[in-house]
């Protein structure tokens, strides 16, 4: 990922370069997964952020069955002014340790402003191993505390014709119908590396996620 200054279109300048392989991003896949620009409040202090995943794992170009990446499985959330990581979420050594976060995630990250105050509440992830989770952003909290939340469904399973993967983030509505209230989650799985695969059982699915307002 580059980050540029354009306030002189034509003089632009490099602010900043994330290089998956090193450092804090030693788990950073090919980077698929589109940012997310947002804001969120880390302790005192409101912070620019972007949001993306973990990005893509070359190994599921061939990958008949499900197994677990060795890159991409993360999470994170960097200060959009200079790079630094804030925060981050995988299978292990990350802020948010969530022992189900184990595929890659190529997908942009679907975040909602549930109060409408220009700061982030909740995330949205989907993955190539078929799964959606939800994490909830806690404002005024130090990173250790600013996320919580976990696997919200899985879609996939062990067998060729259910290795279900996500490659896009979903699309979230804000329902109220009555009583009932909720986000409408919506997605759907393919096979971006074979895209004439027939055994794959591919589906669009929605799910009303009712715990946001409960």
């Amino acid at each position: 990922y580059y980050a540029f200054d354009i306030t002189s279109k034509t003089n632009p300048k490099l602010m900043f370069k994330i290089e998956g392989g090193v450092g804090d991003f030693i788990n950073l896949g090919q980077t698929w997964s589109k940012p997310t620009v947002t804001q969120i409040k880390v302790g005192s202090v409101v912070r620019n952020v972007l949001i993306f995943g973990g990005g893509y794992a070359e190994d599921q170009d061939s990958k008949l069955l499900r197994s677990a990446d060795s890159v991409g499985n993360s999470v994170f959330i960097v200060d959009a002014d200079s790079g630094e990581l804030l925060w981050s979420a995988s299978a292990s050594g990350a802020d948010l340790v969530l022992p189900e976060m184990q595929y890659s995630i190529p997908a942009r990250i679907s975040v909602i402003d549930r109060e409408n105050d220009g700061l982030a509440d909740h995330m949205y992830i989907v993955d190539t191993g078929g799964q959606l989770f939800r994490l909830d952003i806690h404002h005024g909290e130090s990173a250790i505390d600013l996320v919580t939340g976990g696997l919200l469904a899985s879609f996939s399973g062990d067998e060729e014709q259910d290795n279900r993967r996500f490659y896009y983030g979903p699309d979230i509505s804000e329902i109220s119908i009555g009583n009932e209230n909720y986000y409408a989650v919506v997605m759907g799985t393919g096979f971006r590396a074979h895209p004439l695969n027939t055994t794959i059982n591919d589906h669009f699915y929605m799910v009303k996620d009712s715990g946001v307002f409960t």
